[in-house]
C-alpha cells in the first residue's frame, strides 16, 4: 500500500498513514483475548507508521513481505531508536539508492561507527585480510565484490551475534551471508555456511575469552553512542 499509493505519488505519507490506522479499526475477533491482541497489534502499527518511516521505507523496497521479513523488521523496531531527523543512515540510504538489496543485513550504523567495528575486527583478527570501513559496509549489504576470508570463526560469529544483539544487524544474518557467499572458511576456500556460523558461535560461548570481552565493549560503545545521539536529538 505504500508503494501503490506514496512512492507512485497518489497520496501524501501523513494521510496515507492516517488512512491505514482508521480503516484497520476493528476485527472480527470478539472475545478480550482476539480484542487485546488487535489493540496491541494497532499499537505496533501505529508506533511504525507515525514514529519509524525510516523502517517501512526500507522494508518496501525489499519485495513482497513474509514471515522472516516481518519478524526482521518488528526486531528493528524494538531494539532500535529512528535516526534523527534529516539523518538517513545506513540501510535506510540503501534502500533509496539500491533497491535490490535483499542480502542486506539491515545495518543502520554511520561510517563513524562502522570505523570501530572494522577496527575491532582487525584487532581480533577476524579476517585473514584488514578491513576498512567501505570493506565492512559492503559485507554488511551483501554487495562485496571480493569474498573476504575468516581468520578465526569463533571470533567472526561472536562479532555477528553481538551486532545482533544490539539491534545492529538483522536476526537472520547467517542465513544472509550464507546466501551472499560473503565470508569464505579458513580452509577450503569456501563460502561459510548457515551451520558454520551457529556451531561458531556455540563454541565461542562455550569458551569465553578476553578477545570476546573486547567486543563486547566495542559494541557496546557504539550503543553508548547511539545513546547520547537519541537524546540529544530530543
Amino acid at each position: 500500500m505504500y508503494k501503490s499509493e506514496v512512492v507512485s505519488g497518489k497520496k501524501l505519507y501523513k494521510l496515507f498513514a492516517m488512512d491505514f490506522m482508521n480503516s484497520h479499526h476493528h476485527t472480527d475477533r470478539l472475545d478480550a483475548a482476539g480484542l487485546n491482541e488487535h489493540r496491541k497489534n494497532l499499537g505496533i502499527l501505529r508506533g511504525i507508521l507515525f514514529t519509524r518511516k525510516d523502517l517501512l521505507v526500507r522494508f518496501s523496497e525489499t519485495g513482497k513481505p513474509d514471515d522472516g521479513l516481518m519478524k526482521d523488521l518488528l526486531h528493528l523496531y524494538y531494539t532500535t531508536e529512528a535516526p534523527p531527523p534529516g539523518r538517513e543512515t545506513g540501510a535506510a540510504m540503501t534502500s533509496a539508492t539500491h533497491p535490490n538489496h535483499s542480502l542486506s543485513l539491515g545495518c543502520c550504523l554511520d561510517d563513524a561507527q562502522l570505523s570501530l567495528i572494522a577496527d575491532c575486527a582487525n584487532e581480533a583478527r577476524v579476517f585473514v585480510e584488514t578491513v576498512d570501513t567501505t570493506t565492512f559496509r559492503s559485507l554488511l549489504e551483501g554487495k562485496l565484490t571480493v569474498p573476504l576470508t575468516s581468520r578465526n570463526n569463533r571470533m567472526l560469529a561472536y562479532l555477528f551475534d553481538q551486532l545482533c544483539r544490539h539491534g545492529f544487524i538483522l536476526p537472520r544474518w547467517q542465513n544472509l551471508l550464507e546466501q551472499a557467499g560473503s565470508i569464505l572458511g579458513p580452509k577450503g576456500n569456501k563460502p561459510l555456511r548457515h551451520e558454520q556460523f551457529s556451531n561458531a558461535l556455540t563454541h565461542a560461548r562455550n569458551t569465553p575469552n578476553s578477545m570476546q570481552k573486547k567486543i563486547r565493549e566495542c559494541v557496546q560503545q557504539v550503543q553508548k553512542q547511539l545513546s547520547n545521539e537519541g537524546t540529544a536529538s530530543k
